[in-house]
């Protein structure tokens, strides 16, 4: 569903909960500023339940304006997002986890991230690349899923985006593929030598 599909709603929905002044929903008024946060809402990559969670607990002030409401669901829409970390991500829903992982960058929302042996000619017996759970909403739902077998056999990308793994987030064979600027990894040649000798 696109965001002008609900945001009308989520608007009028929200000066119910809050009150304060606001133009009448069809004035010219109103029309325009639903143009200016349907573009900031686009922009922000705002999901419905997102905003529905955060217009639940924003604590509006009396004489707020709607570009106070609209400052203060952005925050607080950037707070919960930051607090979606791999192991504190909200995973109970699985439409929420891929709705809020949508164009993830490692995984482009699927949960599955594709990690890769750093040395294919020294290990050649381990597979060159395998897919991972995603450090994303997606991924960590996926995972919390997932049975024990499986989680022992799919790589967790949180380790490998760590550098706590013997795999690593980058294809090594690609030139057009280099290593991110924000890996670091640690250990991971003496994680897949143990692995080797296992």
């Amino acid at each position: 569903m696109l965001i002008k599909d609900w945001l009308e709603a989520f608007m009028q929905g929200h000066r119910e909960r809050h009150g304060g002044e606001w133009p009448e929903p069809f004035s010219p008024d109103g029309k325009q500023l639903y143009s200016a946060w349907l573009r900031v809402m686009i922009d922000a990559r705002a999901t419905q339940p997102e905003l529905a969670q955060v217009s639940r607990e924003i604590k509006s002030e009396p004489g707020w304006g709607p570009s106070d409401h609209l400052a203060a669901l952005l925050a607080g829409l950037q707070v919960m997002r930051e607090k979606v970390t791999p192991q504190d991500a909200d995973v109970s829903k699985r439409a929420v986890a891929m709705d809020n992982a949508n164009g993830c960058e490692h995984c482009s929302g699927t949960g599955l991230a594709q990690v890769y042996n750093p040395d294919p000619k020294r290990w050649p017996n381990i597979p060159t690349q395998v897919a991972a759970h995603c450090l994303c909403t997606a991924g960590r739902w996926m995972r919390a899923q997932s049975t024990a077998d499986i989680i022992r056999r799919t790589p967790d990308f949180v380790n490998v985006w760590a550098g706590k793994s013997g795999w690593i987030p980058y294809n090594p064979a690609t030139p057009d593929d280099p290593e991110p600027a924000d890996f670091r990894p640690s250990k991971w040649r003496d994680l897949l030598a143990e692995r080797t000798k296992a």
